[in-house]
């Protein structure tokens, strides 16, 4: 069985402060180097020294990420750093950091090794990876989900992409170990032994969704070109979303919902897309792979429904369990619909979750989760607009 502490600082300007506030709130636990941090905070943390005090001050591997907004009991903020601390008297942690990830193409002889050294060092099966992949415009999540995928003989995946506060050129984007941070490398987390990851996943609810269905009928990884056997931007006119063989602006805060086809013949949770970008040819850049014969239909990403959906997830998780430790991630998708209150979904997991679960929420820029088993196999897929967690 898996268990946890949390613990956050504020304490940007001083690292030996905040390394102060974090271990005080780590007593009574007697720290060893069997365990493993998950840390994610904003680019200042990194920049001001603050990781690299903390690393120097924790006899565990530090694996994480850059990101915007976090939650943990009865805290929610912006500028924190947050920390959860994995341990168990039956089950091992592995943390390790790849070499550099390449601007498009193959990624695998870039995580292979490192890998497979993590591996060694575990000294059993994996059952779950944990993954902080680098925001790179070149390469989809899709592709990291994959190549691990591979690597682990298809062991659940799950994790989040990094996150920062400069959509325009995700300069301060950057995955984290130990005292180290990068633009350019994946970090992980492997975990093996006695426990039995769950997961739960919400995009868009029925309500949410608008009733035009197609199917995907030419494609190329992630750009979108033809559905319905009609070009996408043909297809998209006719639900309004094109006017005049161009598409509308404002389109990339709408999410697309695609069903993949996966070994089972059918996926029953539905993938969201977010649509980054048009090309001169008018094909769709979507955030992820868009494979021809899946099914895809349009949803609304708004307040309410980001309210409404996190609240069940929540209110789901309480009920289902107790004395667990739950990780989660939100697409800042979801968050930049909040609008003038962007902290208003980790608020409501701040207040909401029970006591009896102790949890770490962190917004991403693209999700990582099963979405369905099949003859104990994990289909596992990249989402976006998604809010997801893990149950050790």
């Amino acid at each position: 069985m898996i268990k946890s502490v949390t613990a956050y600082t504020y304490e940007i300007d001083d690292p030996a402060a905040a390394v102060e506030e974090i271990l005080s709130q780590l007593k009574p636990l007697k720290l060893t180097k069997d365990m493993i941090g998950i840390v994610t905070c904003s680019y200042d943390y990194i920049e001001l020294g603050v990781i690299k005090a903390l690393s120097e001050a924790l006899p565990f591997d530090l694996v994480g990420e850059t990101t915007i907004s976090q939650a943990v009991y009865k805290e929610a903020g912006l500028l924190v750093l947050t920390l959860m601390v994995l341990y168990s008297d039956d089950c091992r942690f592995a943390g390790g950091v790849t070499d550099v990830i390449p601007a498009s193409g193959d990624i695998t002889a870039a995580v292979e090794k490192s890998y497979r050294e993590a591996g060694n060092r575990l000294g059993e099966k994996e059952k779950l990876v944990i993954a902080f992949p680098p925001l790179l415009n070149g390469q989809p999540g899709d592709n990291y989900v994959n190549v691990l995928s591979a690597l682990s003989s298809r062991t659940p995946i799950f994790g989040s992409i990094c996150a920062d506060d400069k959509p325009d050129t995700y300069e301060n984007a950057h995955t984290i170990y130990n005292a180290e941070a990068y633009r350019d490398r994946m970090t992980f987390i492997l975990i093996s032994g006695n426990f039995s990851p769950e997961f739960r996943i919400v995009s868009i609810s029925g309500e949410s969704r608008l009733p035009y269905k197609g199917e995907i009928t030419e494609s190329k990884g992630n750009i979108l070109m033809g559905i319905n056997d009609m070009p996408v931007v043909s297809y998209l006119e006719t639900i309004g979303l094109a006017t005049e063989g161009k598409i509308r602006s404002g389109i990339n805060s709408i999410p697309f919902l695609i069903n993949f086809k996966n070994d089972a013949g059918t996926d029953d949770v539905s993938v969201a897309r977010a649509l980054f970008m048009t090309t001169p040819e008018n094909y769709a850049v979507c955030g992820g792979e868009m494979p021809v014969g899946s099914s895809i239909t349009v949803g609304v990403c708004d307040k309410n429904d980001v309210v409404e959906t996190t609240g069940e997830t929540i209110r789901e998780i309480n009920s289902a369990y107790k004395n667990r430790s739950v990780l989660m991630f939100s697409c800042l998708g979801r968050r930049f619909a909040l609008g003038t209150e962007p902290l208003l979904e980790v608020q409501i997991a701040a207040d909401e979750m029970s006591e009896e679960i102790n949890f770490m929420l962190s917004y991403s820029s693209g999700e990582i989760c099963p979405t369905s088993v099949h003859e104990n196999l994990p289909t596992n897929r990249f989402h976006n607009y998604t809010f997801i967690a893990c149950i050790f």
